[in-house]
């Protein structure tokens, strides 16, 4: 996937309505993939939503282990919750709902 699909990914999790659980897991391995290949628009992304990563010199960044855990972290923050539970617990609710 390169950034751009990366890019359209990101902009239809976020933005669609109803918001859909499956496209920010889908979103969430995406992030890591392409935080392995080292795309710096990324990278830039998650840096400015993960705390622990921005206070990261690039060298220490690119030598940090990025999970699918962080990428959940990252769509939460950016999405305006505290954590990935918080955002999927009120997805799961709302299409139970």
């Amino acid at each position: 996937m390169d950034a751009n699909e990366l890019r359209e990914l990101w902009s239809h999790a976020v933005m669609a309505s109803p918001p859909n659980l499956e496209r920010f897991k889908k979103l969430a391995k995406a992030i890591v993939k392409s935080w392995k290949s080292g795309d710096l628009e990324t990278i830039r992304q998650i840096r400015q939503q993960h705390p622990r990563l921005r206070k990261l010199s690039e060298s220490e960044l690119r030598n940090t282990r990025f999970t699918l855990a962080d990428a959940q972290f990252t769509i939460a923050r950016a999405c305006g919750f505290e954590s990935w539970p918080k955002l999927s617990g009120l997805l799961d609710a709302c299409h139970r709902g």
